[in-house]
């Protein structure tokens, strides 16, 4: 059996390069967040006729994005957590209760635990960086899932504009 995951920044490079488009029918993402919406809305967008997207805990992704991929036809399942894996089967045991779930999919997305790299000692709660507007200190400035506030690419494209409007402002423009 061929190992059929691709991590999430891998994922996005392949659908820019046109390499996932009518190439699958099945698949199975991995996560509970944005980003894991994001991927199993993306694969419905590319004609993948069955997308399940499997979380541990509740789905952390804003409403917006769980009511789009219902809408898509995304299956949620939510309180598992992937125990093995052979080929192209995922083994699934529940997080409480004594159950398993076994998926087979021909590409298997994951989408887990982004967190941030803070090596600056910047203010974090809740993997979100804590800013006044954009700007942590007048020196640093937050955009996109970093920044507090919806996850969605219009919002992050918004907050990195208007971090760009205040950069610009501060330095004279």
């Amino acid at each position: 059996a061929t190992n059929s995951f691709v991590r999430l920044p891998f994922f996005v490079e392949g659908v820019a390069a046109g390499l996932i488009a009518g190439a699958i029918s099945s698949a199975l993402v991995l996560g509970g967040g944005d980003s894991a919406m994001d991927a199993a809305t993306t694969l419905k967008m590319l004609g993948v006729k069955d997308v399940i997207e499997v979380t541990r805990n509740e789905f952390r992704a804003s409403d917006a994005e769980k009511a789009t991929a219902h809408e898509m036809g995304v299956i949620t399942i939510g309180g598992y957590t992937p125990a093995a894996v052979d080929g192209k089967t995922v083994t699934f045991k529940h997080s409480r209760l004594n159950s398993e779930l076994k998926i087979e999919a021909e590409l298997i997305v994951v989408a887990l635990g982004q967190n941030i790299d803070n090596e600056l000692g910047l203010p974090v709660e809740r993997n979100e960086v804590v800013a006044e507007g954009t700007s942590v200190d007048g020196k640093v400035f937050v955009a996109g899932d970093i920044a507090k506030g919806d996850k969605t690419v219009v919002a992050a494209v918004n907050k990195g504009k208007l971090a760009a409007y205040e950069i610009h402002n501060r330095i004279g423009g």
